[in-house]
């Protein structure tokens, strides 16, 4: 039997992928998680779990964050973004950063138990309607090119971070980085953007589908 967690900041949502995974023969969970510390704090604890749902947007801990620690520490560990910010853009770059999949949550229970199969039989997995366009960006960068693709990591966390409206204390204190240094990112990024506050990068995020409506 195949253990999952999950890590989703909206309890019933995370509480639902556990019902619907606790009722396959082939996983059970491991433990569901509201934020990205709680997750990484029982990991440094426990065994690590064959697999972890993870969504992008975390209070504390962005997503993205969670994603390159797991590649990094624990590469073994199979990852499924489960997102709404479901754009071949933020596939293509998850892909990039070490997930081994990636799914809409506009999907079904059953394309989720799917997706888990196959990321734990060592097959990449992306959400159906939106592989051809992912693979796209994947293999012709200049196809779809954005500002955003031209941001490091590091910036592309600071980025989603401020525009859902933390504040640079916020984000320094999740990314343990001095306050000083997160506004060198944002300035940075704004440059990078063409934006000039904080108001006209949410505004660019919602327009490139990179925030959650339903987080907000």
């Amino acid at each position: 039997m195949h253990t999952v967690a999950i890590v989703d900041d909206h309890m019933v949502v995370a509480e639902g992928f556990g019902r619907l995974i606790d009722g396959d023969p082939r996983f059970c969970t491991s433990g569901l998680y509201s934020s990205g510390e709680d997750f990484i704090s029982w990991l440094r604890n426990a065994p690590p779990p064959q697999a972890v749902i993870l969504d992008l947007w975390l209070p504390e801990k962005p997503g993205a964050e969670i994603l390159r620690l797991l590649h990094a520490q624990y590469p073994d560990v199979k990852v499924l973004i489960v997102s709404a910010a479901a754009r071949p853009e933020v596939v293509a770059r998850c892909i990039s950063e070490g997930a081994d999949g990636f799914l809409g949550k506009s999907q079904t229970g059953e394309q989720l138990l799917v997706a888990l199969q196959a990321i734990i039989d060592d097959q990449r997995y992306i959400d159906p309607s939106l592989f051809s366009e992912t693979i796209e960006v994947l293999t012709s960068p200049t196809k779809g090119q954005s500002k955003v693709d031209g941001l490091s990591d590091r910036e592309f966390t600071v980025m989603t971070a401020l525009a859902r409206g933390s504040t640079i204390k916020d984000i320094a204190r999740s990314l343990n980085l001095n306050p000083k240094t997160v506004s060198t990112y944002r300035n940075r990024l704004l440059r990078k953007l063409g934006v000039t506050s904080n108001a006209d990068l949410t505004a660019m995020c919602i327009k490139m589908g990179l925030l959650e409506f339903e987080a907000q």
